[in-house]
C-alpha cells in the first residue's frame, strides 16, 4: 500500500480499491508491482506503447529493474489489454527493446536483436 502511495500519491486510492476488491497478484518477475496496478495504469493513463509504460509510467527503467523476463511479462500484459496478437506483441517488444538499447544502453534485454543492429559494416 505504501508503495502505491509513493508512486501515485492521491491517485493511488482507485488502485487500492481495485486491489481490495479483486485481490493483488504480484508480477511473476517483479513482486514490487502487481498485475492490477499495471492494468490500471495502462487503461487509465491510455498507455499504447510498451516503452511508454516502462520508461515514463513506472520507475522500472529508471531504477534499473528491467530484465528480459520482466519486459516479456509486461509485454504480454499489454498485449492482453490492447488486443495485440502474437505478431503485434513481438513487434512492440522488439521495438521497445531496440529503443531502450539505442537511447539508454540497455542492450542486455535482447542481445541477439542488438548484436544484429550494432554490427559494423566490416563484419
Amino acid at each position: 500500500m505504501s508503495q502505491l502511495v509513493r508512486r501515485y500519491g492521491s491517485r493511488a486510492l482507485p488502485i487500492l480499491q481495485i486491489i481490495q476488491q479483486q485481490g493483488e497478484q504480484p508480477l511473476q518477475h517483479h513482486a514490487g508491482y502487481s498485475d492490477l496496478e499495471l492494468r490500471y495504469v495502462i487503461e487509465h493513463e491510455q498507455v499504447q506503447q510498451l516503452e511508454d509504460l516502462l520508461v515514463r509510467r513506472t520507475s522500472l527503467a529508471i531504477c534499473g529493474e528491467l530484465t528480459p523476463s520482466l519486459v516479456a511479462e509486461i509485454a504480454e500484459l499489454m498485449a492482453d489489454l490492447r488486443g495485440w496478437n502474437s505478431t503485434q506483441r513481438q513487434h512492440h517488444l522488439h521495438s521497445c527493446c531496440a529503443s531502450l538499447a539505442r537511447q539508454h544502453g540497455l542492450t542486455r534485454l535482447n542481445p541477439t536483436l542488438f548484436q544484429e543492429e550494432t554490427r559494423h559494416v566490416s563484419q
